[in-house]
């Protein structure tokens, strides 16, 4: 009798039960679907291999590994002794003004005599072959002239090319940021087939990078704000800065990158964070 009871409760609490768990089903499924996770790690936002296009002996060094760098300071110099004696030279002939000055005056002295002859000829005491041949005299001096010109906007050319040589025994930092890898020292040769003197990484910006199936990249779109998650409990927010457009053949994934404000150097590169969504 008791059995049959029981066996009539459990029929009758079967449905209650099948309710039951289906709603905590629908409640789990509802719960992941508002908050899904992806994983990913950070990176700098910009990582560059500062080199020297030609080549020569690094004469002076002025970072070390690990320093800070603002845009504009200098990182390093090549040897530019013969590009600043190079560059002086070419200063002092641009400054020089002897041979415009000199054809100036041997016009103005043709243009004499020349205004002289043709009163002369005017009169009958020059002859026709005199006056052609000032004329031809008067043309050869303001060609001279206009060339000595020409020479000088040549020389002032030449200057601002020798100029632009010098700088490029300069390197600058591109942007702020820090000093990852110093890959030649004080001393050492910069040739063409070795050319990068230090690696800089902009820290002040970087982009946390997540693979996602093509299947959720729908639910992403450039310039959207976005939360990230790390380790130490930290929640940041960050703006999406692209949805890669190609897929990873063994993962079958693409990348995702949201750009993180570090103007506070709270966050570091390596760093793994999650994406909340």
């Amino acid at each position: 009798m008791s059995r049959n009871y029981c066996n009539i409760l459990d029929w009758r609490l079967r449905p209650w039960v099948c309710l039951f768990i289906l709603l905590l089903i629908t409640l789990v499924i509802a719960d992941a679907a508002h908050g899904q996770t992806l994983t990913g790690f950070t990176l700098p936002f910009r990582t560059i291999e500062l080199a020297s296009d030609e080549p020569g002996v690094l004469f002076e060094l002025h970072v070390d590994e690990g320093a800070e760098v603002r845009q504009g300071d200098l990182i390093c110099k090549l040897d530019d002794r013969l590009q600043a004696i190079q560059a002086e030279l070419t200063l002092h002939q641009m400054q020089s003004n002897c041979d415009v000055d000199a054809a100036r005056e041997a016009l103005a002295k043709r243009e004499k005599i020349h205004a002289r002859i043709q009163e002369l000829r005017k009169n009958g005491h020059a002859s026709e072959a005199e006056l052609i041949r000032s004329e031809l005299e008067l043309a050869i001096a303001q060609t001279r002239l206009v060339a000595a010109r020409e020479q000088v906007v040549s020389r002032e050319i030449e200057h601002r090319r020798a100029t632009i040589v010098l700088e490029r025994r300069k390197i600058h930092a591109p942007f702020a940021g820090k000093i990852a890898e110093v890959h030649k020292f004080q001393g050492e040769f910069v040739s063409p087939m070795h050319p990068k003197i230090v690696t800089l990484v902009q820290t002040d910006v970087l982009l946390a990078v997540f693979n996602i199936l093509p299947t959720t990249s729908k639910d992403f779109a450039k310039g959207q704000v976005v939360s990230v998650s790390f380790e130490d409990g930290l929640v940041v927010e960050g703006e999406i800065y692209c949805v890669g457009v190609g897929f990873d053949a063994e993962s079958g994934t693409q990348q995702l990158k949201v750009r993180l404000d570090n103007a506070d150097g709270k966050l570091k590169s390596g760093q793994q964070c999650k994406l909340l969504y």
